[in-house]
């Protein structure tokens, strides 16, 4: 079974019962229902024949998917959503508003229970409360359009997810367990992604482009921005995105793009994708937050293991890497230059290029906002090695080139100055292809199309702002760069107080934030009747063992004035009563997209 007939049609019902809920697409399938208990055992029925009478009904558009806390198992509703746009022809929503209900309703709980309780639903609505998650009934977005051209785009499964970036995995897996047995529950389950997704309309000459911007965020090493940096044991780096701007039209062929499949002079539509991904600098390096506005850096330098897994990982799925890494070379941030330097010299990895562009050094030169030679040689040079994604369709879809590796950027946060230069390499190669495809002169550049050249400016400005929030808690700086091509005094400004917002955050909140995001990803699970008592103040005591430098509990408690009675607390009692697994992992039937 799957997806295939208009993505409109998915209206779920869902009916509470003492002990269950059972759920059904009303508008199609209806014979397929689905029981839940507060255990999490799932089961197909066939009819709600000797069903008793419910307690409630809702209805949704999808299960976002199941939690398990201290009574039991609560179900996730998406219970609004907003249509973003198409990709493909198929229907692309965002999540406008999620609830969180009992599945059965116990009273076994004692009073200081339900208080522990009433936390955990907290940090779960901290999650479901930002406003970037994207799903389609019938088209895959948790993977590029180069990484779907063997699958049948009429056919929309879960299986065919790339794992890396299904959100919402770790929350669909009582479902996905059950589906091994139970192959109807396929429909229920909704892959969902978190970033960024966009499409807009943009004219050139006489020729109308759709214009996509998607980004998926990673479910692996997943944290708020101080409590997550660098690289994990299994060489998934933080705040790590794949970006993928995707460019339709139609066109008629001329003699400059018949190399590109075209025949003169006849229609044809034409798909092109461009791939981008981003990542904390792969290796381990902490910030220790100390009352200082720059928190004091630490670099591992003596463990190479988590740079070769993250950097073959990336190679293996994307043939050919070309990093781009945009810190400072001096002062406070050029420990991160110099091991990032030393693990790409001493490794000496094959398909591996490596660029260090100090963004803010040549700023100051106002050279990125000029021309800078160096910097567009180098993302020339990029698109002319790898090339993108070309899929053509007269009678019948033909790819006519795949792309052969892709840029990976990074500067500290993997935000702002990242999303710059990410941005500036999208530029051109549009520019490249509209001259490749004759809707432009050779001597016309994208920017004498001042609409167009707005819309997209947008795009990933929004992009920056949306990814931005999700790790740091505060939109993106430097979109004024983005935005307007040149760094105004009102974006100075504006950077100023979201700097400030972010420290703010960096010390007094984001310890909430990261209980919030262990329990979502199910690095920390809660075991059905709880019974110990849970400070959500001191959670992270216990946690600290998984950090590179014990002191470094004052920054993962955001007290720094408590460092010496913390750091006592963690010598003499390390993980004390709560024991956090290992990160929870699901083997997904189909392994990470590979681009080739």
């Amino acid at each position: 079974m799957s997806f295939k007939s208009a993505s409109e049609n998915n209206l779920f019902q869902f009916s509470f019962f003492k002990d269950f809920v059972l759920i059904q697409n009303i508008q199609k399938e209806k014979d397929v229902i689905l029981e839940i208990n507060s255990f999490g055992a799932v089961k197909i029925l066939d009819a709600m024949d000797n069903v008793p009478k419910s307690i409630k009904i809702i209805r949704g558009y999808g299960i976002f998917g199941l939690i398990k806390l201290i009574s039991g198992y609560y179900i996730i509703v998406i219970t609004e959503r907003i249509r973003e746009g198409f990709v493909d022809n198929k229907i692309i929503y965002r999540v406008a508003k999620t609830e969180i209900y009992k599945i059965g309703f116990s009273d076994l709980l004692t009073p200081r229970q339900s208080s522990c309780e009433k936390g955990f639903l907290e940090n779960i609505k901290l999650c479901l409360n930002i406003k970037n998650y994207y799903f389609s009934y019938n088209y895959d977005l948790t993977n590029s359009l180069q990484s779907q051209r063997h699958s049948d785009l009429n056919y929309f499964s879960w299986e065919n997810a790339n794992s890396e970036f299904f959100f919402n995995s770790y929350l669909c897996h009582p479902l996905i367990l059950a589906s091994n047995e139970l192959p109807r529950i396929e429909n229920f389950i909704l892959p969902v992604i978190n970033g960024y997704f966009m499409t807009k309309k943009i004219l050139i000459k006489n020729t109308e482009l759709t214009v996509t911007l998607i980004t998926r965020r990673s479910k692996n090493n997943q944290g708020a921005r101080f409590f997550c940096r660098g690289v994990d044991k299994d060489g998934n780096v933080a705040n790590y995105a794949e970006t993928e701007q995707i460019l339709e039209f139609y066109s008629f062929g001329n003699q400059e793009s018949e190399k590109f499949g075209l025949r003169q002079n006849e229609k044809c539509s034409v798909s092109l994708s461009l791939l981008q991904i981003r990542g904390s600098a792969p290796f381990k390096w902490a910030q220790v937050i100390c009352g200082k506005y720059k928190p004091k850096l630490i670099v591992d330098s003596f463990n190479a293991d988590g740079f070769i897994k993250h950097t073959k990982k990336i190679l293996h799925n994307y043939n050919k890497v070309a990093v781009i890494n945009l810190v400072d070379k001096k002062k406070y941030e050029m420990p991160i230059a110099i091991e990032f330097q030393r693990l790409v010299d001493t490794n000496n990895l094959e398909n591996l290029t490596y660029f260090h562009y100090d963004f803010h050094s040549e700023s100051k030169k106002n050279k990125l906002y000029k021309k800078d030679d160096l910097l567009e040689q180098t993302l020339q040079d990029i698109l002319s090695n790898f090339g993108c994604y070309r899929k053509i369709n007269y009678e019948t879809p033909r790819i006519i080139e795949l792309q052969q590796g892709i840029a990976r950027t990074n500067c500290m946060d993997c935000l702002d100055r990242t999303n710059v230069i990410q941005s500036k390499l999208a530029f051109m190669w549009i520019q490249n292809e509209l001259r490749h495809y004759g809707l432009i002169l050779p001597s016309e550049t994208f920017s004498d199309f001042s609409e167009a050249e707005y819309i997209l400016r947008n795009l990933w400005a929004d992009n920056a702002d949306f990814l931005s929030l999700a790790y740091s808690g505060t939109p993106a700086l430097k979109t004024d760069i983005t935005r307007t091509g040149i760094r105004t005094l009102k974006g100075a400004f504006s950077d100023g107080l979201n700097s400030a917002l972010r420290y703010f955050i960096g010390c007094y909140y984001d310890g909430f934030r990261q209980d919030s995001i262990d329990i979502f990803f199910g690095k920390y699970r809660v075991p059905i009747l709880y019974t110990s008592d849970y400070d959500f103040k001191t959670t992270l005591i216990k946690r600290v063992t998984n950090t590179i430098y014990p002191y470094s509990l004052a920054y993962i408690l955001n007290w720094p004035t408590l460092a010496p009675y913390l750091y006592s607390i963690h010598v003499t009692n390390p993980m004390s009563e709560l024991e956090l697994p290992t990160p929870y992992s699901i083997n997904m039937k189909k392994p990470l997209g590979k681009i080739k």
